[in-house]
């Protein structure tokens, strides 16, 4: 009673185990469990005063430092608790029997320290931020010893994440990669997995990588989501131009699109950033207009149709006209067009824009092309 609300605040991190609802951050080193089975009860005791095997957990670590609890992860071995100046496991005193008010522990498994940010869940690992924000370590017990350790994954990437990491998030396929959001805007993810619980061996890969996005737009929040057809996972962002360039602050929703895989074909590709799709197009005889560009207005864009890159354009009155000739070569030309569409039969397909032939008033034909904002792409 009386624990959360007021000088103390709302509980700041929690987690679901063993049929118990499991809070913290309200009060230094200290986490409370709910009654089994009954996630909105906490009544640590009976009617009597006696304390059983059903009543609530309330439990104070055993530490000379005063810390808050910054997350709570599951584990086999318990619950695994980051504070700034280490890592704490809450488990049964007696390993196997389920945590209870009467059976309960904290120890301080390592003394790494945390920072205040949400860990991701590998699968053989816990990967979490250091107190100082420069490291990403990968947390697990050793198959042998059951000791916790955790491994420094950017010791030889330092430079990667100087500027600091803000938020970390987590995709599991087409590659496994833990993205990270630095101070700076910037985005950087290490491709990155783990086989062996041998605190002695090295992830079977951990391949770090730097990714500044090409609309020059600064990224202010990660997570990872379902694609469109929730068959895969990407990371979605909220991106933010600079105040700079970007007075009114405008914030952009944005998604990965899908690893090129090898079977893919050309047009399918979207290597790009912050892309939209144009509205509509005409041909002119000359080349194609693509409009509805309105919010892209005085910006610089590439355009890309068909897997070929047929050069930079300002968009002015909400369009572009991308001249026949362009591209390697002059690639792009009628019969070029008249290809992809063969190609895309497929009633609304998502990489085609209706071209309508003018002034003949032929029936209009379906391209595949795409757009972005800024020195991006437009793709088909």
């Amino acid at each position: 009673m009386g624990l959360y609300g007021g000088a103390n605040g709302q509980p700041t991190c929690g987690c679901y185990h063993e049929g118990r609802l499991w809070l913290s951050g309200a009060l230094p080193n200290r986490v409370d469990g709910s009654q089994p089975n009954n996630p909105t009860s906490f009544v640590s005791t009976q009617a009597d005063g006696t304390v059983d095997d059903a009543c609530a957990i309330s439990y104070t670590f055993n530490s000379s430092d005063s810390n808050p609890v910054y997350w709570m992860k599951p584990h086999a071995q318990g619950i695994i608790c980051g504070t700034k100046n280490g890592e704490w496991v809450v488990a049964a005193n007696t390993t196997g029997d389920p945590l209870t008010a009467t059976n309960c522990m904290a120890h301080r498994v390592t003394k790494y320290g945390c920072a205040d940010i949400e860990p991701v869940e590998a699968e053989l690992t816990l990967v979490f931020v250091h107190k100082f924000q420069r490291r990403l370590l990968e947390m697990f017990a050793d198959v042998f010893q059951q000791k916790f350790a955790a491994p420094n994954l950017n010791e030889l990437t330092a430079h990667m994440t100087a500027s600091g990491i803000l938020e970390i998030a987590r995709q599991s396929e087409l590659a496994p990669i833990i993205w990270a959001r630095r101070a700076d805007g910037f985005l950087v993810g290490t491709t990155y997995r783990r086989i062996s619980a041998f605190s002695t061996e090295k992830p079977l890969f951990n391949g770090w990588h730097k990714h500044s996005l090409g609309s020059g737009r600064g990224v202010t929040s990660i997570c990872t989501a379902p694609t469109p057809d929730g068959n895969l996972e990407a990371l979605a962002m909220v991106t933010q131009s600079p105040t700079t360039s970007d007075p009114n602050g405008v914030f952009h929703v944005e998604q990965m699109t899908n690893i090129f895989g090898e079977t893919d074909l050309v047009y399918q590709a979207w290597f790009l950033d912050n892309a939209v799709v144009p509205t509509g197009g005409v041909d002119n005889g000359l080349g194609i207009i693509l409009y509805g560009l309105h919010h892209l207005n005085g910006k610089l864009v590439t355009a890309w149709v068909g897997g070929v890159d047929c050069g930079d354009y300002t968009v002015a009155n909400d369009q572009i006209t991308v001249p026949y000739g362009s591209g390697p070569g002059g690639i792009l030309t009628k019969a070029f067009l008249a290809n992809l569409s063969s190609i895309l039969t497929v009633p609304g397909s998502p990489y085609a824009v209706t071209i309508d032939t003018y002034p003949t008033g032929s029936p209009p034909t379906p391209v595949a092309v795409r757009g972005a904002i800024t020195n991006l792409i437009w793709l088909s």
